[in-house]
């Protein structure tokens, strides 16, 4: 099976293109000759799921939803994108290989160049969303109050890194008719609706620290401030540290969550400043997990007091 291909649709003078993998050999036709399959398949376009769930959403036996997932899985139509232990077993999540698939009879290309950009923005629209969606900022982004609140009385100093986010996705989304920014005193997980995107850590936003018990990467609920991450079993310290996180809302299957915060407000500059200018290399690990981490370190290289270049801790 060939990758990075592309399929391309021409409408007047407007040009579409996707991602596709080419089908050049007669089993991988015949993988997906089925009805049942081809269901499958387009569940798993969409996003990443569990045997269960896909058994759940066809409404078949999961057995039988086993069954064809390893037929598929041979064929190389769809991959595993994450596994977790479930009462002694492992389970194992898929997503398709591509969204679209081609059968190609004949071996005439006509030759293009394509930015290695295009292919590095689409990776990025596929980490963005739901945070992005149909060109429509589709989240609401959370800072903290500049005022004294929560058990530490603390008052925000990072909120302006929510404009350097704002603006970030602005250039890829417009708003929609809903304000896009909330103060963390007056939004809560329970009661929104939204996916939300938190800047800043938990002493100073209270979103924050209501979903930081739930990360794998998370931060220390006291002095000194640290993160502490389960993954790996490393703790760090230093002020300039940071987390980028994208993790299910507790309690809120069906709504998403984008962590950028730091152990201090340059930890969080940190985040913002790898979220926002050099997302290549931060997403670079993303594969369409359901929970995905990564610790950055910030340094002010010019000696301007700004944070400009990003190491990637784990």
């Amino acid at each position: 099976m060939k990758k990075n291909a592309w399929l391309v649709k021409r409408e007047g003078s407007t040009t579409y293109k996707t991602p596709a993998l080419i089908l050049d050999e007669p089993s991988q036709i015949k993988a997906i000759d089925s009805p049942l399959r081809s269901k499958i398949m387009a569940v798993l376009g969409k996003k990443a799921m569990y045997p269960a769930e896909i058994a759940r959403e066809l409404r078949i036996p999961e057995q039988k939803a086993y069954y064809h997932l390893k037929q598929l899985s041979i064929m190389g139509m769809i991959e595993v994108v994450e596994t977790r232990n479930v009462r002694g077993t492992i389970a194992k999540r898929f997503k398709a290989a591509s969204s679209s698939f081609a059968v190609s009879f004949a071996d005439k290309w006509e030759k293009e160049e394509v930015a290695e950009e295009d292919e590095r923005e689409e990776k990025l629209a596929e980490f963005l969303d739901p945070f992005v969606k149909n060109g429509r900022i589709n989240a609401t982004i959370v800072v903290g109050s500049p005022d004294p609140h929560g058990p530490y009385r603390a008052s925000a100093r990072d909120g302006h890194y929510g404009v350097e986010v704002g603006i970030f996705l602005g250039r890829r989304a417009s708003l929609t008719h809903e304000p896009a920014v909330a103060l963390d005193v007056n939004i809560s997980i329970q009661n929104s609706d939204k996916n939300m995107i938190v800047v800043g850590g938990p002493v100073t936003n209270m979103i924050m620290k209501a979903i930081n018990d739930h990360m794998l990467v998370r931060f220390s609920d006291k002095p000194p401030w640290g993160i502490i991450s389960k993954r790996t079993g490393k703790e760090y310290v230093s002020e300039n540290t940071g987390i980028i996180a994208r993790i299910t809302a507790p309690g809120r299957e069906s709504k998403k969550m984008l962590v950028i915060a730091g152990i201090r407000g340059t930890g969080t500059e940190a985040a913002v400043v790898a979220l926002t200018r050099h997302y290549h290399g931060l997403i670079q690990t993303f594969s369409g997990q359901e929970e995905w981490y990564r610790v950055v370190q910030g340094f002010d290289t010019d000696g301007d007091g700004r944070i400009d270049s990003i190491d990637f801790a784990e």
